[in-house]
């Protein structure tokens, strides 16, 4: 008697030739890959939640939309960059490569939302500065690879369960050396784009992203955007010609230091990300400085209202000082006193002493 195979609960009989429980559930096939859920779709591809089936981890599985050999161009340099960035805020490429029916990107798998996510909670300054850090550090390694991002906002980060932050989506990056877009149509997200970016020049390098990372530092501290404009035109307009309302006008609680950070961003962008990185990072250890000088000053207050008013304390050291001046006369008297009677003894004695020579 023969025995029926196992049955494999990743396969569905439909009428006949077994097929994959993805494609019954219109999903595509792909070699090495059981894909689990659709994601989200973007401009030129959709993601889906898939296993790997030699890793037996769960990732995000990247597939192309469209057969456009420009995008596909694009794709696959996408794949190469964010595998050759190696770093714990830039995501993880596991494998990129091309199937039958398209290419595709095997990403890690990150279940903590978007860093715009995260803005819609509201930040404390201290942990908007540390998280822009973070992603300036990741960005930062992409730039020592000739990479730059030319799309950073809040929505191409991506959070970790803990909540740390991860760059994602280099479909705009370019190494300096190439370039794909092939346009000269602005290239990015208007809101966050830089001057040169705003104006279509076709070659722009870290000065744009370090742009893009002040934005972001800007919004996650104020909760706004530092340019809007009623059409995407006015705004890149805006961007171009305008200068942003300072941090302090819109609240008095985000400290000096960060605001210095947004102020210089727009002048100085020369320098890298990872050097803006380094001076973020300063700033949440200067605000828990000054907090401490704050507490350790509030202290010193309270202490000086439990002794009364400043006359009051002021004679209260006054007497103080009188009585430990008492103190001092008293001391030194008895001990002239002392010295006294002990000359005064000395000669007595010597006396005794002259007389009985005397006699005898």
């Amino acid at each position: 008697m023969n025995t029926p195979p196992p049955i494999d609960p990743t396969q569905v009989q439909v009428g006949g030739p077994t097929v994959s429980a993805a494609t019954a559930q219109g999903f595509p096939a792909i070699a090495g890959y059981e894909i689990l859920s659709e994601l989200g779709r973007g401009g030129m591809g959709v993601v889906y939640e898939a296993k790997h089936l030699k890793l037996d981890r769960i990732i995000a599985l990247k597939l192309m939309r469209g057969d456009d050999p420009l995008n596909k161009a694009r794709f696959l340099a996408e794949g190469q960059v964010i595998a050759a960035v190696k770093h714990p805020h830039v995501v993880e490429v596991y494998d990129f490569g091309e199937s039958s029916i398209g290419p595709y990107i095997a990403m890690e798998y990150l279940t903590g939302g978007t860093f715009g996510d995260l803005l819609k909670t509201g930040l404390a300054p201290r942990v908007a500065a540390e998280q822009i850090a973070k992603i300036a550090t990741g960005v930062g390694a992409a730039h020592n690879l000739n990479i730059v991002h030319r799309d950073l906002k809040p929505g191409n980060v991506l959070l970790d369960y803990s909540g740390s932050p991860k760059v994602t989506d280099f479909g705009l990056a370019k190494r300096r050396t190439s370039d794909l877009t092939m346009t000269q149509d602005a290239a990015g997200t208007p809101a966050y784009m830089a001057p040169e970016q705003a104006r279509a020049m076709k070659f722009v390098g870290p000065p744009a992203d370090v742009w893009s990372l002040g934005v972001m530092l800007y919004e996650s501290l104020t909760g706004k955007r530092p340019f809007t404009a009623d059409s995407n035109v006015q705004l890149l307009a805006t961007i171009q010609n305008d200068n942003p309302p300072t941090l302090r006008t819109i609240s008095k609680a985000i400290p000096q230091d960060l605001e210095t950070i947004c102020t210089e961003v727009p002048r100085k962008r020369t320098r890298t990300s990872l050097h803006e990185c380094q001076r973020t990072r300063q700033r949440p250890a200067s605000l828990a400085r000054r907090q401490a000088h704050r507490r350790e000053t509030s202290e010193s207050r309270r202490t000086r209202n439990a002794l009364g008013p400043p006359q009051a304390h002021r004679r209260r050291r006054m007497d103080a000082g009188t009585a430990g001046a008492d103190a001092r006369r008293i001391r030194d008297n008895h001990n002239e006193v002392v010295a006294r009677s002990g000359r005064g003894e000395g000669h007595r004695r010597g006396a005794e002493r002259r007389s009985r020579t005397i006699t005898r």
